[in-house]
């Protein structure tokens, strides 16, 4: 069964070739960036839409079937810029690729308690985060090294592929993926009463809006910091390379924090370092210091929070997660839309440091509302 995970590995490091491959050929047809901008915003709005029903998907229908439709959904999507070589099919493309991958996604992680169990969710969540650490950056890499030398078409083949070896492992593989069969207590499945029962979820949910508009902030800024240095190029991938070294040692260490307050804290170390690493006033040297520190702990706060949501009953976790997911691609969103503004008009320094300084007011609401507010929401939000 830990052999999946790899598989699924597998498929994200091919989807980050892809990016590559597709995004060079976007830029080789007449009014290349627009379509760019098509293919960001598409791919966005299908993952809005399909945040919108697939937790009622997931916590109805059988989840592995639903992740088995989603990879031979992928698989045929991907192919669609080979068959109609034009950004209207490309932009085609990303859109069922962002409404699949979003139902694969809450299938997947609502499925890892039953698949592994709870006592080993939080070392397969690590396992997971460490993976992607690695393939984002191999991913870039090799996928813009593939498609110089042989093309874009190798590139996608390769990552159509992936879909149909991830199709075929999943058909091999069993476990009780019926989410009704898997919960063990009477909830009720309706989400305000999912939300009015768990405050912390509510809590989580809203936390990520504001910490994906943050992490907006630096994933667009990043390449502008990396320009104002000699060998921009080698330097960007630098800067990218130490934040995804910092998540993968840092998933080393998850196992010591479980709580939401950590989760709280590591968010806040994150959102503190990355305005270090763009104060504008430190040597390269400690810029590639506070991103492998940002990285580290965003790295424990994935782990921390997807082990949490995961403790929800099996038929309510698909909504959960669901849900989560709307917020986070809604940050990512208003995130991508604002940054732009925001960099013309002031600076990278002055976008990274107002979309983090939402977040770090957000972290330190709550965390007055748990140190000082009622007992109830104390006692919950600590004990959690």
């Amino acid at each position: 069964m830990k052999n999946y995970v790899f598989v699924v590995g597998l498929s994200e490091f091919a989807s980050r070739m892809n990016f590559m491959a597709i995004s060079m050929l976007l830029l080789s047809f007449p009014g290349a960036a627009w379509y760019l901008t098509a293919f960001f915003i598409v791919r966005q709005i299908g993952g809005v839409l399909s945040s919108l029903i697939s937790g009622n998907i997931v916590d109805k229908y059988d989840r592995r079937i639903i992740m088995l439709w989603s990879d031979g959904v992928n698989g045929f999507a991907v192919l669609l810029p080979i068959l109609i070589p034009h950004p209207i099919a490309i932009c085609v493309s990303a859109f069922i690729l962002g409404v699949t991958y979003q139902l694969f996604y809450v299938s997947y992680s609502s499925s890892i308690p039953d698949m592994f169990g709870f006592e080993k969710s939080e070392r397969v969540n690590a396992l997971i985060v460490r993976i992607a650490s690695v393939v984002s950056i191999a991913g870039f890499l090799i996928g813009g090294w593939l498609t110089e030398y042989l093309g874009h078409v190798s590139v996608i083949l390769f990552d159509s592929l992936t879909y149909l070896i991830a199709a075929i492992y999943l058909a091999r593989i069993r476990w009780n993926s019926n989410p009704i069969e898997n919960c063990k207590v009477d909830v009720p499945t309706s989400l305000p009463n999912i939300l009015r029962r768990n405050r912390i979820i509510t809590l989580i949910i809203i936390t990520s809006f504001f910490y994906t508009m943050a992490v907006s902030a630096y994933n667009y800024s990043l390449p502008m910091l990396a320009s104002t240095f000699k060998l921009e190029a080698l330097t960007n991938g630098l800067f990218w390379a130490s934040a995804s070294a910092g998540a993968f040692i840092g998933t080393l260490f998850n196992n010591k924090f479980k709580s939401f307050t950590s989760y709280l804290l590591f968010l806040l170390i994150f959102a503190v370092s990355i305005n270090l690493a763009f104060s504008g006033a430190i040597a390269y040297l400690w810029i590639l210091v506070f991103l492998f520190i940002a990285g580290g702990f965003e790295g424990i706060a994935q782990v921390n929070v997807t082990t949490i949501l995961q403790k929800t009953p099996s038929n309510v976790r698909g909504k959960v997660f669901s849900l989560q997911a709307l917020f986070s691609r809604i940050g990512f969103f208003i995130g991508f839309l604002i940054c732009p503004i925001i960099v013309q008009s002031f600076s990278i320094k002055i976008n990274v440091w107002w979309l983090n300084a939402l977040l770090i007011i957000w972290i330190l609401v709550l965390f007055t509302i748990i140190y000082v507010g009622e007992k109830k929401w104390k006692k919950q939000l600590i004990l959690y």
